[in-house]
């Protein structure tokens, strides 16, 4: 089953691997994200369109991303601070996915772009 949303580490997939948060720090609660949990991204971040994805340029450790179209969408969506709650509601209607699904892979993805320093969350 393809994932609903995705990022690619485009540059340097060793970064990846050694940076993301692995299930004992999850089990542990750190940066973990609930759905009440308000998201923006943060505008000093470079994008550009690639057919129906997004790159993004990561300032803070010069890494290119790429998004896939739903992760594209959530990029837009969150131009404007939201809830995760409502970012999942949106995509819901938007995309054919459960609602289970899309919760638990936006808040895995928003954890990422978060520990990348691409979105805030409060």
């Amino acid at each position: 089953m393809r994932p609903f949303v995705k990022m690619d580490f485009v540059l340097d997939r060793n970064f990846l691997r050694e940076n993301c948060m692995d299930d004992e720090s999850l089990a542990r609660g750190e940066n973990v994200l609930t759905p009440e949990t308000v998201v923006a991204r943060l505008d000093k971040v470079p994008t550009a369109p690639a057919f129906d994805d997004l790159v993004i340029v990561n300032p803070e450790d010069d890494g290119c991303y790429g998004l896939n179209s739903v992760g594209r969408r959530i990029w837009e969506l969150l131009e404007n601070p939201m809830k995760v709650e409502d970012l999942c509601r949106c995509l819901t209607a938007e995309f054919d996915v459960e609602a289970e699904l899309c919760r638990r892979e936006v808040l895995a993805f928003l954890s990422e772009m978060e520990r990348y320093g691409m979105v805030r969350c409060r």
